[in-house]
């Protein structure tokens, strides 16, 4: 029976425990729902704040919802790549965008993002994932692969699958969404520093709503060994009681 228990710890044992840190990015977003007037109304209200959508992904994001001061009016809830201000907001120059994070542990970075049309195969923007120490390493968001039109229009890429994203809302009164990438860091990764959206396509705008940093946490040796001598207690005590 011992035996038996030690077996069954090492199994149920984690080499290390999942924990999301929810960043801010009130101090980034440029662009709301309501006031956008490529955004159908309000359908994205369900997600504002600290919440996990209701696709079941079980990852948290914190949507924004911060007052907009450039003149459009309303609040503010996403970073729009190609934003051109209150009256076009549509077309404007590329843009980039720098989140401070300060995470240690990083061990995978959750983006909740998609863009304005599409184009399968392009690149439509890009995330580079920046270390206290060494070098950065950027990625790629590509039409039909893990981004698409955030609404269901079938002249864009609206209609296309994307294999490599997940979504992690669905409005199915207007066929409005967003979706979720996980991008797995490589290991011995240290402190994420910061996290960069760079727009690249001159024609479908990224729309960028939340990043969460997924955190690994080693178990402290003392207690996993103090829950080993439990279990030897708990299988020394079952030999006891079965004489």
């Amino acid at each position: 029976m011992t035996l038996a228990l030690c077996t069954m710890l090492l199994a149920v044992t984690p080499a290390a425990f999942a924990s999301f840190t929810e960043i801010d990015l009130s101090s980034v977003v440029n662009l709301g729902f309501q006031n956008s007037w490529f955004i159908n109304g309000s359908e994205f209200t369900p997600i504002l704040g600290n919440t996990t959508g209701n696709q079941g992904t079980g990852i948290p994001f914190l949507v924004a919802n911060t007052p907009d001061t450039s003149g459009q009016g309303g609040d503010n809830n996403f970073w729009f790549g190609l934003w051109g201000g209150p009256s076009n907001q549509l077309v404007g120059p590329p843009l980039s965008v720098t989140i401070p994070v300060n995470v240690a542990g990083a061990t995978t970075v959750y983006t909740l993002a998609d863009n304005t049309f599409g184009v399968s195969g392009n690149e439509e923007f890009s995330v580079t994932f920046t270390p206290a120490a060494g070098s950065p390493i950027t990625e790629e968001y590509v039409g039909a692969n893990n981004t698409k039109d955030y609404n269901l229009n079938c002249a864009t890429t609206g209609c296309d699958s994307t294999p490599n994203a997940t979504y992690w809302f669905i409005d199915s009164s207007d066929d409005q969404w967003l979706q979720v990438v996980a991008w797995t860091l490589p290991g011995g990764f240290g402190t994420l520093s910061s996290v960069t959206i760079n727009q690249v396509s001159l024609g479908d705008g990224a729309i960028f709503a939340g990043l969460t940093i997924g955190t690994s946490t080693v178990p402290e040796p003392a207690s996993i060994a103090l829950l080993g001598a439990a279990l030897v207690g708990l299988g020394f005590l079952r030999r006891r009681i079965a004489r």
